[in-house]
């Protein structure tokens, strides 16, 4: 790994598939490509891709949840940006699901079972590496 930082954002789509450079058929990642800088071919694929749930005591106590499990080779995420408006949350309160949902700021809305508000506002996200 050359540790050279793409100049764009690069999108990892769970539902996109490609096929790896140089491998037997199925062998696929969703995001191929090859370092404009030093040639090495990289790739991430998404090993889940549902979230941990988060309770009031998770936040008070400042946790961070599972939320996304990235297998890369010859890369490094860095950063993180929600863009898709078509997340699906169930409120803590109540069975009652939230459908486009979106994570580029704070969302809000009403939860009619438990009679509360329920809101994401604020959350905070870190890359470990796992073996």
């Amino acid at each position: 790994m050359c540790h050279e930082v793409h100049p764009k954002t690069i999108a990892i789509i769970p539902s996109e598939e490609d096929q790896l450079p140089n491998t037997k058929e199925g062998n696929t990642a969703n995001l191929v490509f090859k370092c404009s800088f030093c040639g090495k071919s990289a790739h991430a694929k998404v090993e889940n891709k549902g979230a941990s749930a988060v309770n009031v005591e998770d936040i008070e106590n400042h946790s961070y949840k599972s939320w996304l499990v990235l297998e890369c080779r010859n890369l490094e995420p860095i950063g993180f940006e929600a863009r898709d408006d078509n997340y699906i949350c169930t409120s803590s309160l109540s069975d009652t699901k939230f459908e486009d949902v979106t994570l580029d700021g704070e969302w809000s809305d009403y939860d009619e079972k438990s009679g509360e508000s329920v809101a994401i506002e604020g959350y905070k996200f870190r890359f470990v590496k796992v073996k």
